[in-house]
């Protein structure tokens, strides 16, 4: 038989290790407990260098009949002497400032969850990809009930073209051709690399020792010299909360809220982590251990979780769903494990402190950059200083968002009062299209606001009214119809559409509202939605409403 070398380069994913030294003595006690498993299953691990780094490689392999064995003996009443033997290697690599792992068969299951930089791959993506190729696109939206979006494009779809937005989700993957990149794979610029980004880096990495540190290199040089690209750079604008004292806090308040499993299910949602996600449609049976019990069931929800967390010692929930595991098989008998994850990786929640929200997403706490929040400032300023701008009276303490508006109306000449005042499609539904119309036909949105949630709801509203009374002759006609029966005889013409768009906001304590107080999710929904307005055609106007007293 001819010999054949193995190919140049293998499709592969690089994970990056944060917390650990890049040296061999501390690579071992990182994996202490890996070991440990590992040796007690009858496998193995070495010492070794590549290419002048220190390495470790952890191997082996199991047998046993195939998961399917026993449903398939039962169907057709015979028994098949089957044998499946699973191999793995990880290969953890000391190279430079930081510690790799690349995993060979199952070999990506050895590595400590907590240890995994969690936006490695996608900080890399971010810098390199073809953003008119786009061919892959994992969002999460928090406080949507452990929502994922997905977006998969077998050619590749222009970055513009997904449905994203931006103040509401949070990006965890992206996949892309590359030009940027200086691989083993791709050199010489024979053929485009596809990589795609998440927790790890998936793609060719060079399969002899030089060309594997090599390709490492490049990777680590290009997150520490480039930026982001431009309309990507949002993505790169989820900070990890870093300060121990705030995590102290908000943790004590989760722990608090796990320690009710009714108050939780409001509060806490299940979700797929990152790392799970490409076997999630395969899992068929899963394990939940938490604490010292562990539940087998035959899916994933989130009720065995809560319930679990709850019985933990008091201060102790979070650290119990830490060191807990959920792990999915694809067969009843358990033999074929597709992936697992630390059991706080399966919930999201999103808590406030003071003004600022906070998520709990993939087992770490995330909040938008203050730093990328403040660059939208100068566009909102340009928002209100625009001559000519409608006037709204101030709000008197202790008032409705209802009274406030029957006040307005009456009292500012040519404003009319449209609040709940609907419009009902042929397809189903109603829309309510503003608050208050003003004297030049302004479509002005009103409200009083605790948290980014409904500020968020707003910029919504208006943006779907808008798009509404553009794109939907049903919808202008209807509405003109809604505005001559409401207001007193007023017309509007049949070809109405907005020339103009007004938020008057209020915060329901009294305390006055600056550009600078507003919450960082609410200043990106802001930009973002006064931009798309301003895209069709609509001047957008902002207003802080001014409180008196009683």
């Amino acid at each position: 038989m001819m010999f054949r070398p193995p190919p140049l380069t293998r499709l592969s994913t690089l994970y990056r290790l944060l917390g650990i030294e890049p040296n061999l003595d501390a690579i071992i006690d990182a994996f202490e407990l890996k070991l440990e498993r590992i040796d007690a299953e009858g496998g193995h691990f070495d010492e070794l260098e590549i290419a002048g780094c220190p390495a470790l490689v952890i191997y082996g392999g199991q047998g046993g009949p195939p998961g399917w064995k026993a449903e398939a003996e039962s169907i057709t009443l015979r028994s098949f002497d089957f044998v499946n033997r699973r191999c793995f290697l990880l290969l953890v690599l000391a190279l430079d400032e930081h510690v790799y792992a690349l995993g060979f068969g199952d070999g990506h299951r050895y590595i400590p969850s907590h240890c995994k930089d969690a936006r490695f791959g996608l900080s890399l993506a971010v810098r390199v990809a073809d953003t008119e190729r786009v061919r892959d696109l994992v969002r999460r939206r928090p406080g949507q009930r452990g929502r994922i979006d997905s977006t998969l494009s077998a050619d590749g779809l222009p970055f513009w073209m997904i449905p994203l937005e931006q103040h509401q989700e949070i990006v965890s993957r992206l996949g892309s051709r590359t030009e940027e990149l200086n691989l083993t794979a791709g050199r010489n610029g024979e053929r485009r690399v596809f990589v795609d980004g998440g927790t790890g880096l998936k793609t060719r990495f060079g399969s002899r020792p030089e060309s594997l540190v090599g390709d490492i290199r490049e990777i680590a040089a290009t997150l520490r010299e480039k930026e982001p690209l431009p309309g990507l750079e949002f993505i790169e604008h989820v900070a990890t909360v870093r300060d121990p004292a705030l995590i102290r806090s908000l943790e004590d308040r989760i722990d608090e809220i796990l320690s009710d499993p009714e108050e939780a299910l409001g509060l806490v949602e299940l979700a797929v982590p990152n790392e799970c996600l490409e076997e999630w449609d395969r899992a068929r049976f899963a394990d939940i251990r938490i604490g010292s019990t562990t539940m087998r069931v035959e899916e994933v929800e989130l009720d065995p979780i809560l319930r679990r967390s709850a019985v933990q010692p008091a201060g102790s929930r979070l650290e119990a769903l830490r060191k807990g595991k959920i792990r999915v098989y694809k067969d009843h008998g358990r033999t074929e494990e597709l992936a697992h994850a630390s059991a706080v990786k399966w919930i999201e929640a999103t808590v406030f402190h003071g003004s600022h929200r906070y998520h709990l997403m993939d087992g770490v706490w995330l909040e938008i950059d203050a730093a990328y929040a403040d660059s939208h400032n100068p566009l909102i300023e340009d928002l209100m200083t625009k001559p000519g701008g409608i006037e709204l009276p101030a709000w008197k303490h202790g008032w409705k968002e209802r009274g406030y508006l029957e006040y307005v109306a009456p009292s500012t000449p040519g404003t009319a009062l449209l609040d709940q005042k609907f419009v009902f499609p042929d397809t189903g539904g109603r829309l309510e299209l503003c608050d208050l119309l003003g004297p030049d036909d302004e479509l002005i949105h009103v409200k009083q606001v605790k948290g980014s949630d409904s500020l968020s709801h707003l910029f919504k509203q208006a943006l779907v009214s808008a798009r509404a009374l553009q794109t939907s002759a049903e919808i202008r006609t209807k509405f003109v119809e809604v505005v001559e029966r409401e207001c007193q005889g007023r017309t509007l013409p049949q070809s109405f559409v907005p020339k103009k768009v007004v938020f008057a906001i209020r915060h329901y304590s009294g305390r006055p509202i600056s550009v600078e107080s507003l919450f960082p999710f609410s200043k990106i929904a802001l930009a973002d939605t006064a931009t798309r307005l301003q895209d069709m055609g609509i001047e957008v106007q902002l207003i802080f409403i001014d409180t008196v007293p009683d």
